[in-house]
């Protein structure tokens, strides 16, 4: 249904989850609510980092996301509805659901802000990136990491490195990882117009393949440029009007 669209969200924190369509072919094309707060299938409670992943030759979707204290589910979305497709037991004993989730050229982040301690094997991190199978809305675990106050997480244009945010740390406020070398690497974003250091919050790339991330307690938007290359570069921020 071209007009048709699934809005779908949760309450905050680990909470059931809902979708709601909008039929933009209602009220003269302004649109309409034509179902509203339905319950995902299942009784789970989930994180609040979603992931839309488009199915590669055909008109489906996945939905990916945290089931809280679970691990990855992925709910594929077709001209049927919405099924549960599988679940990846990956739990890290993740408490803090706040953290971004996010997909690109067949690699899947999971950020979780803090991490309050457990007993496996995956208790001393808060960042997992995963292979995701796009075809099969299959994932298998690829690399751990431990960031601080990780919070936003975005891959460069060509899926060679991984950038983390930090949003409630001042300084190794961003942080790069290089998959070709396996190398973490944390860097301070100083914000001139303030002078302070501060966090960064939720991070996405742009239609230009620069990166974007708004500062915390401020308003300006960091760019960081050439995401690509070991040696990006970082606009100064500077305070506008919002």
């Amino acid at each position: 249904e071209p007009y048709q669209y699934y809005i779908i969200y949760n309450g905050g924190g680990c909470s059931p989850l809902y979708y709601s369509i909008v039929d933009m072919s209602l009220d003269g094309g302004t649109g309409s609510v034509i179902e509203l707060n339905t319950p995902f299938p299942g009784s789970g409670n989930y994180g609040e980092g979603l992931e839309i992943v488009k199915q590669p030759g055909t008109l489906n979707y996945w939905l990916v996301t945290y089931e809280c204290l679970t691990g990855i589910k992925v709910f594929e979305i077709s001209d049927s509805g919405i099924g549960v497709s599988s679940t990846l037991p990956f739990d890290n004993d993740i408490q803090d659901v706040r953290g971004e989730l996010d997909y690109h050229q067949g690699k899947l982040v999971l950020v979780s802000p803090s991490n309050l301690g457990g007993s496996n094997e995956f208790s001393d991190i808060n960042v997992a990136v995963f292979d995701f199978n796009d075809n099969l809305g299959s994932a298998s675990l690829l690399t751990t990491l431990d960031i601080e106050g990780a919070f936003g997480a975005e891959f460069s244009p060509d899926g060679s490195k991984l950038y983390v945010t930090s949003k409630d740390v001042n300084n190794n406020n961003l942080h790069q990882y290089d998959f070709n070398t396996n190398t973490l690497t944390s860097y301070s974003i100083f914000d001139f117009s303030l002078g302070v250091y501060h966090g960064i919050g939720q991070i996405e790339m742009g239609a230009d393949g620069n990166l974007y991330s708004p500062g915390k307690n401020s308003n300006y938007i960091l760019k960081i440029e050439s995401p690509n290359d070991i040696n990006f570069k970082v606009n100064k921020p500077k305070t506008k009007p919002i």
